[in-house]
């Protein structure tokens, strides 16, 4: 019994750093000033018209309405464990508003360092995406709802996380 806590916590430790990546990322494409990637996108928008509420907060809930649409694809598939998607945006949307402070003081200059942020946002977005699923705990509601269309619908999670971000 204690082993198995201790994997799961490990688990979960692990899956953190990766979403502690992906905010970071998503912070280092705000400040590249040359757009965002698909799952951050409509809560920076937000947050460019409602500057009160932070980036995090609107990520936050983002995800609700991509956990709302899980429920109507899934219905009865739809499990009990798959709240902790709740916890995990809450978790997300403050590492994303904490990452928007560490880099409050980067102002790019030139193009060519704002293409080298956005490039390196990309490829940390990657591997906290990488991390994250291999942690096998929680992951963003995003990726979940890929998931729950690509097993409705019996599609491949690429094609289907493809056809979504676009």
């Amino acid at each position: 019994m204690k082993h198995k806590v201790g994997n799961i916590i490990l688990r979960y430790a692990i899956a953190t750093v990766g979403l502690f990546m992906i905010a970071f990322a998503i912070a280092l494409a705000i400040k590249s000033n040359l757009g965002t990637a698909p799952l951050s996108c409509m809560a920076y928008v937000l947050n460019l018209e409602f500057q009160r509420i932070s980036v995090g907060a609107f990520t936050f809930l983002v995800n609700m309405v991509y956990i709302l649409v899980q429920l109507a694809v899934l219905r009865r598939r739809f499990r009990l464990v798959n709240l902790m998607q709740v916890v995990a945006s809450v978790v997300f949307g403050y590492l994303i508003d904490l990452s928007l402070w560490m880099l409050e003081w980067l102002e790019p200059a030139g193009f060519g360092v704002r293409i080298l942020l956005i490039v390196a946002a990309a490829a940390i977005t990657a591997l906290g995406t990488s991390i994250e699923v291999a942690a096998n705990a929680w992951m963003v509601s995003a990726e979940m709802t890929v998931a729950a269309f690509s097993s409705t619908f019996n599609k491949d999670f690429g094609r289907v996380k493809m056809v979504m971000d676009s």
